[in-house]
C-alpha cells in the first residue's frame, strides 16, 4: 500500500511538473515587442505598435490596463486610445472590434504575425499616467501598452 501510494505521489508530482513546464515552453515561442514613437510631440500622442508573433488563434483580445500597481483606483487608461488598427504578416488589414471599454478583439485568422497599431493621448503630469510634449516624454507602460491576457 505504501509503495503504491509513493508511486501515485511521484506520478502526481511528475504530472504537475509537466503541466507547469508545457505552458512555459509554449510561451517561449511567442514574441511580443512594442515600438513607441512620437513624431509630433506637440500633438501629445504616442504612436504604439505591438507586434505579436507565433500566437495563432482565430480571435485575439488585446487589453488595456484599467489600473496600476500601487494605486487602487480605476484609471481608465483606455479612454486615451484611438485609431486601433491591425495588420497581418503580409500587411493586410485585420478586422478589429472594441468589445469592452478596454478590450479590442482582432480577427487574426491564425496569422503568424500581428501588428497592432494605435495612438495614446498623453498629457497628464502624473507618475500614474504618461506625458508627451516638445519639452519631454514620460512613458508609464501601464497607460500605454496593451497586453494579451492569455500570455501573462
Amino acid at each position: 500500500m505504501i509503495k503504491s501510494l509513493q508511486k501515485t505521489q511521484k506520478l502526481f508530482i511528475a504530472i504537475l511538473f509537466l503541466l507547469s513546464v508545457v505552458p512555459q515552453a509554449q510561451a517561449r515561442t511567442v514574441k511580443i515587442a512594442y515600438t513607441i514613437d512620437m513624431p509630433n510631440p506637440n500633438s501629445h500622442y504616442f504612436n504604439v505598435t505591438l507586434t505579436l508573433e507565433n500566437y495563432s488563434k482565430k480571435w485575439i483580445d488585446f487589453h488595456m490596463p484599467v489600473w496600476i500597481p500601487g494605486s487602487y483606483f480605476i484609471r481608465e487608461f483606455e479612454k486615451n486610445v484611438i485609431s486601433v488598427k491591425a495588420l497581418n504578416q503580409d500587411g493586410k488589414s485585420l478586422f478589429v472590434r472594441k468589445i469592452r471599454k478596454n478590450i479590442w478583439r482582432v480577427q487574426s485568422n491564425h496569422s503568424k504575425t500581428i501588428r497592432l497599431h494605435y495612438k495614446v493621448y498623453a498629457y497628464t503630469i502624473s507618475v500614474r499616467h504618461s506625458f508627451l510634449d516638445d519639452s519631454h516624454a514620460f512613458i508609464n507602460p501601464s497607460s500605454v501598452c496593451m497586453f494579451v491576457k492569455d500570455l501573462n
